[in-house]
């Protein structure tokens, strides 16, 4: 991902790749830079906090494995 400030990053599953992913969207709804992958969810949840906890973001979205909203996190 690059440098840039977004809106949201979003933790799903890929089925394809049996992974999960964090994916970034700025404040237009367009996906910024590359997305990273884990093979747990966990991981993924931690990559999409710190990116949250450094202010990158406002915001962290984490989907279920069958695309559910679980819950959001929002920068205080």
């Amino acid at each position: 991902m690059n440098n840039d400030r977004w809106e949201v990053s979003e933790v799903w599953f890929c089925a394809e790749e049996q992974s999960w992913v964090v994916t970034a969207y700025d404040y237009d709804g367009n996906i910024v830079g590359e997305s990273d992958y884990s093979y747990l969810k966990v991981d993924a949840i931690d990559t999409a906090e710190m990116y949250l906890q450094s202010d990158r973001c406002d915001a962290v979205k984490i989907f279920t494995k069958d695309g559910r909203l679980q819950r959001t996190i929002k920068n205080k």
